[in-house]
Order: structure tokens, then sequence, then C-alpha cells
């Protein structure tokens, strides 16, 4: 055997012997653009495994670890996309100068066939025979025009395929060139992900300074806030009286700065048991739905109720099982297996102007409920409550009485 086959034989056994190795979503990307598939997989597949475990701060910021190389992949993977289109692209404009300086020629080619053929549009057949000097002489004249007549035809089709592969290529070019724009503002798209989900991160943990207990004393208080919150709805708080109030009345303020049971300023609005924005009226807001715990999407009011504040107004949480709750900070249904995150049951907004009106007409109640537990401050958290004449009922709370 010859030896070059047989250090081709070893190479191969070598070659088939080592082991395939996933692409693990863990650093940086790979600058291959057929193993980003699998690392942008992975690194799904990595952040759906957190779903249902214990939320740590560990989890956590392998969670935020996990949205960032994500985010990085399908950065690279856009950014390959975009190369190879451009590549094609160039290719095809080569190609596209080819075909014309071909579509060119021919046309040059076939303007100078339809002349000749207009100089000998009054040869015919019979023209032709007599003036043949013999019969021999006449089938080379047919021969000859028949020839000519045929290489015409051929230089028209010829003519005719390139102008439609010159359009045809034109129009890919151009489809490509789209595709490459549109790729372009996903790729902007993708680097502001990037950027949130790296301030993310930041967020967590400048609020934690990286320590394990800080982290749960955060989850904890939003657990007691959450707790707070039901048994004044339940009626455990102590609340007065205190008349009638029209829509749109003063009837409190918002507490400005950390409160019971409250890091910042806001003002949680409650319907009771239904989604605030769907009673309230359609309203230009700002959005501040993201965080450590990830990012909610925009929503839309339905409603005909009048706001509780003033422009300009910022909603930092929805109702529902927003991101936050879904991190299992309000608690869950069933805590042993950690599933079914319990979810936001109001609305989180505030404004510049603190005031804070009622949506309609009802009887107003000043209430408070005492919380001990609250790791932030403890104490009475302050809320008034409006019965209203349909029947709803609406909370109003971290807030100062008027």
């Amino acid at each position: 055997m010859k030896k070059w086959l047989v250090l081709f034989l070893i190479s191969l056994t070598v070659t088939l012997s080592i082991p395939v190795l996933a692409i693990e979503c863990d650093g940086t990307p790979p600058s291959d653009p057929s193993q980003l598939i699998d690392y942008i997989k992975n690194c799904n597949e990595k952040i759906n495994e957190s779903k249902g475990q214990q939320y740590t701060l560990n989890s956590a910021i392998i969670v935020l670890n996990s949205k960032i190389n994500l985010a990085q992949g399908q950065i690279n993977q856009t950014q390959a996309q975009i190369d190879g289109l451009e590549q094609e692209i160039s290719l095809l404009s080569t190609i596209l100068v080819d075909l014309n300086k071909s579509l060119d020629e021919l046309s040059v080619t076939y303007a100078a066939r339809v002349r000749e053929s207009y100089k000998q549009r009054d040869l015919n057949p019979l023209r032709l025979f007599f003036s043949s000097d013999s019969f021999g002489q006449l089938i080379i004249k047919l021969k000859y025009f028949n020839s000519v007549k045929t290489r015409d035809r051929l230089i028209l089709q010829e003519l005719e395929k390139a102008r439609l592969d010159f359009d045809q290529q034109k129009l890919t070019k151009e489809n490509k060139q789209q595709e490459v724009e549109d790729l372009k503002t996903k790729l902007v798209g993708q680097r502001v992900a990037l950027g949130g989900q790296k301030s993310q991160k930041q967020e967590l943990l400048t609020i934690t300074k990286n320590d394990e207990q800080k982290f749960q004393q955060l989850l904890t208080e939003a657990a007691r806030q959450y707790e707070a919150y039901q048994d004044a709805i339940a009626g455990k708080g102590e609340e007065t009286e205190m008349g009638k109030v029209e829509e749109n009345q003063k009837i409190a303020s918002i507490i400005q700065g950390p409160s019971v049971c409250s890091y910042g300023t806001h003002l949680h609005f409650e319907v009771y048991g239904v989604d605030p924005f769907s009673r309230l009226q359609s309203k230009s807001v700002t959005w501040d739905l993201c965080g450590w715990f990830g990012c909610d999407d925009p929503v839309s009011f339905t409603g005909d109720w009048s706001w509780p504040i003033n422009d300009p107004v910022t909603v930092t949480q929805n109702y529902g099982l927003t991101a936050f709750a879904r991190t299992g900070a309000y608690g869950y249904y069933d805590p042993p297996a950690n599933t079914n995150p319990r979810p936001h049951t109001g609305v989180d907004i505030f404004s510049s102007d603190l005031s804070i009106k009622s949506v309609k007409s009802g009887t107003l109640f000043r209430g408070s409920i005492y919380v001990s537990k609250c790791v932030n401050k403890g104490g009475y958290l302050r809320y008034v409550r409006v019965q209203h004449e349909d029947g709803n009922m609406t909370y109003y709370f971290h807030v100062n009485y008027l």
C-alpha cells in the first residue's frame, strides 16, 4: 500500500474518533455562522431551564448572562447574514455588468442584421430564380438566405434571453439589497436589546451588591407588599368613611420616596377583581416596563374611566403575570413546587404631579394596615378606597391623606 494512502487512512480514523463538542451558551459566541444556530438554541434552552426553579441571585445572573449571550449570538448571526448578502450583491453587480455588455453587443449585431435585411427586403424566390445562371447557383442562394434568416432568428432569441437574464438578475439584486436594509434595521434593534440586557444585569448587581441575602430580601419585600394589598382588600385594614367624592376630585397624594413596603415613588392602583387598564380611558403614557427581571410589553386602555393621576403618566408595571411576577416575587399558588406564580393584582404608575384623584364618583374611605415584616420599612401601609355607585371598588396604595 502506498505511503500516502496509509497516512490518509490514519488521519481519517483520528478525525472520526474526535467527538463533536456541543456549542455551549457560555462566553463569546462562535465566529462560525454554522455554529451560531446551535449556540442560540442552547442559550434559549438555558433560559427556559430556569422556569419553575427556586429564584436565587445566582440563577438570576445565569439567566441574565444567557440572555446577554443570546443577544450577542443573534447579533453575530444577523451580521453574518448581512455579510453573505453583500457578497452576493457584489457578485450580482459583476454579473449585471457582463450581461449588460453582452446585451449591448447583441443589440449592435442585431441592428446590423436588421439594416442588412432591409437592403435585401425585395429579394424573393422568383427573382432569385431569374437572376441565377444555373439551378445549382439557385440552390446555393436559397440556402444562403435561409441561413441568414435562421441566424437572424437566433440573434433575436439570444437578445431576448440576455434581456430576461439581465432583468431577473437586476430584480434579484434589488431584493437582496432590501434584505440587507431590513437586516440592518433588525441589527440596530438587537444591539439595543443587548445594551438593555447588560443594563439589567448591572441594575441587579447594584441593588443587591452581589449579595444573595439582599436579593432574597428584595423578593421577600415584594411578597410582603402583595400580602398587605390582599389583606387590605379582604377588609383586614382599619378604615374610616370620609364622605362622598366626585369623579376627578383629589382624594390623596402619592408618597414621595420610599414608604412602607415600597422602595420608590409610585401609586399602586387596583380595581377589585379587574384589570384596571380595562377600565381606564385611552391615554398617551410613558412605558418603563424593564428591569433585571426582564421586560413587559405595553398594553391598551379600553375603558372610559378617568385616570387616578395627572399627566405626565409613567407605567412601571402592568396587571397580571408580569415579568416581575414570573420570578415568583409575589409567591406561588403551589409553593413546594414553585409553580403557578401569583400575578400583580393592580398597576404601578406615577407622575411628577403627586395628586391622586377618584376615577369615578362614590364614597371615600381612608385606610391603613400594619405591616411588620417589610424589610425596607415596617409600619402602617396607608391607602384610600372608593366605593363606587356601580358596585366597583378602587384602591390607591402608598398615599398621604389630604
